[in-house]
């Protein structure tokens, strides 16, 4: 086994424009994060502040207001989904342009 062969320099060397394109991909990936758990934030916030809406509405009898927040309630919520799996496909997307140098359509901004 030739051990000489696999510390050479030059077998593991790496383009240093590819390191500039890894450090912005994960750049891109912090920013993901970033605005990943602010979108949360809110959305957990905002319906917190629906369910509160939605007991007092069942506690008074007024369950046509409840009824009507429930479904704002479900619409946010399938917002946020569709924003989350945008968000997937664009860090499929990041994640490819690390690994490989190439993307695959994702809105992230270059």
């Amino acid at each position: 086994m030739d051990l000489d062969s696999n510390l050479k320099p030059l077998k593991y060397s790496l383009d240093l424009f590819r390191i500039g394109e890894i450090r912005k991909g994960l750049g891109k990936v912090g920013e993901f994060d970033a605005k990943f758990y602010a979108s949360y934030d809110k959305l957990t916030s905002d319906l917190d502040q629906l369910a509160f809406e939605i007991e007092s509405g069942l506690t008074t009898n007024k369950r046509d207001e409840a009824r009507a927040t429930a479904r704002q309630a479900y619409q946010r919520i399938l917002i946020f989904e569709d924003e989350l799996n945008t968000s997937i496909a664009d860090m499929r997307d990041v994640k490819n342009r690390i690994l490989h140098g190439r993307g695959g359509g994702g809105s992230l901004q270059s």
